[in-house]
């Protein structure tokens, strides 16, 4: 079984998620690319968000979100 530990550290996302968006994309692109996995820890590390408005953490659960179901 291969299992890939992948972590993402200090995503500071701001109240636009645009960029956000296409470095995961990227990064979604790389890993399917590369090898199959039976299963993928994601852990997230330090800061989330950039200055902790509403805005920000619905980014941030956006960028999540879209790369966990990708």
């Amino acid at each position: 079984m291969k299992i890939l530990f992948l972590q993402i550290s200090d995503l500071h996302c701001t109240d636009s998620a645009d960029t956000h968006s296409q470095k995961i994309e990227k990064a979604i692109t790389a890993l399917n690319s590369k090898v199959y996995y039976d299963k993928v820890v994601l852990i997230l590390s330090g800061d989330l968000v950039d200055s902790a408005s509403k805005n920000e953490f619905r980014a941030a659960r956006m960028v999540i979100g879209n790369f966990i179901s990708a």
